[in-house]
């Protein structure tokens, strides 16, 4: 039985796919995109079987990410940015410390840590 279902984008396909990785083995079911476009299309269609949304914050050199993640958040989406800064608020994850920091945020945005 799976956690919950993660949302994840990143146009960078070796980070997504060790992460979708990591994910999985951590009991997660994951719905990978590279594409911001599709993973919004994907999130429109499917937003209640999307219990987080897990977003590169600057997709494709731009603050693409950070923009939707905070869309998300305000509409009540749990949402957590993977970026070395913060912006608007949301929750994020430094890419520095992925290995570290990434699956207990996801348990604290979830509230799923004890």
């Amino acid at each position: 039985m799976t956690k919950a279902s993660i949302l994840y984008v990143d146009d960078l396909k070796i980070l997504s796919e060790l992460i979708g990785e990591l994910l999985t083995e951590a009991g997660y079911e994951v719905i990978l995109f590279n594409n911001l476009a599709q993973a919004k299309r994907h999130h429109e269609a499917h937003d209640r079987e999307i219990d987080l949304v897990l977003c590169d914050g600057s997709i494709q050199d731009r603050h693409d990410g950070h923009k939707w993640a905070a869309q998300l958040q305000a509409d009540g989406v749990k949402t957590i940015v993977l970026s070395t800064e913060e912006m608007n608020g949301v929750p994020f994850v430094n890419k520095e410390s992925l290995n570290e920091d990434l699956l207990p945020k996801i348990e604290e945005v979830l509230g799923t840590n004890k």
